[in-house]
């Protein structure tokens, strides 16, 4: 039987992996003077909870959590209809001048 204490560092790594796909998608699709900051915020919640769980013996829930929220979430941004980026066939032309 899995311990607590396991479903717990898992839904941790779950929501770590939520974060990092929601953040991650953000700064590809509303680039701001933010980015490289939020960027490094993200990668700093996923070390910080992985160096926690290790800490504690619970690194294969945490990053198998992650795998999951972050491929789950990162699958549903890829494969829903609202915010993907403009395709090139239904953007105007621009005139290259000689």
């Amino acid at each position: 039987m899995i311990e607590a204490a396991t479903w717990i560092w898992f839904a941790g790594g779950l929501l770590a992996g939520l974060i990092h796909a929601t953040m991650l998608w953000r700064n590809v699709h509303r680039p701001s003077a933010w980015s490289p900051l939020l960027g490094l915020m993200r990668l700093g919640i996923v070390a910080t909870m992985l160096v926690v769980a290790a800490i504690s013996g619970a690194i294969l829930a945490c990053a198998a959590g992650w795998a999951v929220g972050f491929a789950t979430l990162g699958t549903w941004f890829m494969t829903s209809r609202t915010g993907r980026t403009i395709d090139s066939s239904k953007t105007p032309r621009i005139e290259q001048r000689n």
